[in-house]
């Protein structure tokens, strides 16, 4: 029995100028009353040929075709017999066992006719869906080295073309992810398989990893090289590096290549992972802002503003989600509790903003002055308030050009003090109405307000430092900002 699959395969020429094709015919199945019947789903137009039955097959049965070709006047008659090709459950395909081997030849001018017409449909379906959206495409050979590639791909690499042509594509993805990239080219070499696309870690000739969202259409029967279509999206998920990833998998314990916001949104349960997910989305928008300024086509624009009308939406849902959260979660009952370094946990609240704000992602320093004692508290609390007080400090730097944010810590007998300072201050009244607020809980919770993100988050953070009986202090300055939190070295009685 023939192997059974689409017949989209290679074609071969053979001395006479001709085109040798394999039959092989996919049937798909109906139901008609008692009985199963067949009828055919596939032809031969794209290489000249067209097959022709007289009714539907039965499983089992024998059956007749006629092969009509374009060059002769006469039609071949093909015999066989009607067989299942795969049985499982909710997926029962059908094939024809052929009598005997079949193989026929159609002149090659006919074919090459078909097969222009074709690709010239083929390339204006790619250009339509993947030139648009893509930011760099590349052409390799059957050995996955670089035959061309467009001046974007250069320009994201940093690489010249003497350094790029010939070399295998696969040889920039980082260690990791060559073998995957490398199978995933390889399962496209035959021309057989849909589009495959997948994410790679991509290492530039200078700087930090690269993220690139992969396509690599089927490879049309015409050509000798396949496009790989390329979406740079580092400013959307890229793990800056290895140590910010360990930090990151140490909080949330998730995969080495992160997660998406719409999977943050699914998980959303306490207001650590809002906070994450908020900052995510900024990213995110920011990331699409730019995109759309940098001269996007018609289809182009039309594209990232669906997508940033998406996030604006996101925001509002996760806003709401994160008020609710908060006031069902903000009990003064103990919580499970633990011994930790306070350096570590600034240090992973650095690594967090510094992964999710492209703006402050080199600029916020964390210098300690000395080695601080271990203290026995809740260390998710405590790295949420220093989260919440980097991401006041970001909301604070808007409107000054000097960005950088100082963190440091220090200890004296009683307390390990540790500060956040930077050029910028506080201008909103109402989070300095929160910050000083002396009864958090009787003015957000109990008397209907409906506070907006930064809102909620800084009542929430002045919760949790209540709870952890640490003071704050702030010198609201223009240009000579600071804020510092005193934490007890043994908890007041």
């Amino acid at each position: 029995m023939s192997k059974l699959e689409n017949i989209s395969g290679v074609v071969n020429i053979d001395r006479r100028r001709q085109v040798r094709v394999p039959l092989e015919l996919p049937v798909e199945y109906g139901d008609f009353g008692n009985g199963t019947y067949h009828s055919l789903t596939e032809d031969l137009s794209t290489h000249g040929a067209c097959i022709q039955s007289n009714g539907p097959f039965r499983v089992g049965r024998q059956c007749r075709l006629l092969l009509a070709l374009p060059h002769q006047k006469k039609k071949k008659e093909i015999t066989g017999k009607v067989c299942w090709k795969s049985s499982e459950p909710g997926a029962r395909r059908v094939g024809i066992q052929f009598s005997k081997p079949i193989d026929f030849s159609i002149p090659l001018a006919a074919t090459e006719q078909v097969l222009r017409r074709t690709r010239e449909q083929t390339e204006a379906h790619f250009d339509r869906h993947y030139h648009t959206l893509s930011d760099a495409c590349v052409w390799v050979n059957s050995k996955d080295e670089i035959v061309r590639h467009d001046k974007r791909f250069l320009a994201l690499l940093g690489y010249s073309e003497r350094d790029v042509k010939g070399r295998p594509f696969y040889d920039f993805a980082y260690d990791e992810d060559r073998k995957r990239l490398s199978q995933v080219m390889a399962g496209e070499t035959t021309g057989l398989s849909s589009l495959s696309n997948g994410v790679f870690r991509i290492q530039p000739k200078e700087g930090a990893a690269l993220l690139w969202k992969i396509r690599i259409p089927p490879k049309p029967p015409w050509t000798t090289s396949r496009e790989i279509y390329i979406e740079h999206i580092t400013e959307f998920r890229a793990l800056r590096d290895e140590k910010h990833l360990n930090h990151f998998r140490q909080i949330l314990g998730v995969a080495a290549t992160g997660f998406l916001t719409t999977d943050l949104l699914r998980e959303v349960c306490d207001p650590f992972t809002c906070l994450v997910a908020r900052l995510d989305l900024l990213r995110h928008k920011l990331a699409l802002e730019r995109k759309k300024s940098q001269g996007a086509n018609g289809d182009g624009l039309a594209y990232y503003a669906r997508e940033i009308q998406k996030v604006e939406q996101l925001f509002e849902h996760l806003t709401k989600r994160f008020k609710y959260v908060v006031e069902n979660t903000y009990s003064l009952e103990p919580v499970e509790t633990t011994r930790f370094d306070v350096n570590d946990c600034l240090s992973i609240a650095v690594s967090i903003m510094r992964m999710y704000e492209e703006s402050v992602a080199e600029s916020i320093r964390f210098d300690s002055q000395a080695e601080v004692p271990e203290i026995e508290s809740n260390r998710q609390e405590f790295l949420m308030i220093f989260l919440i007080f980097l991401f006041l400090s970001r909301d604070c730097l808007r409107t000054v050009s000097e960005k950088t944010i100082n963190c440091e810590t220090k200890k004296d007998e009683n307390h390990i003090t540790v500060t956040i300072c930077h050029n910028g201050y506080l201008q909103q009244g109402k989070y300095l109405d929160i910050l000083f607020d002396n009864d958090p809980l009787d003015s957000y919770f109990f008397k209907g307000h409906s506070p907006h993100f930064i809102d909620t988050l800084l009542h929430y953070g002045i919760l949790l430092l209540k709870k952890n009986n640490t003071k704050i202090k702030i010198n609201n300055v223009p240009g000579q900002f600071s804020l510092s939190l005193f934490i007890p070295l043994v908890p007041d009685n």
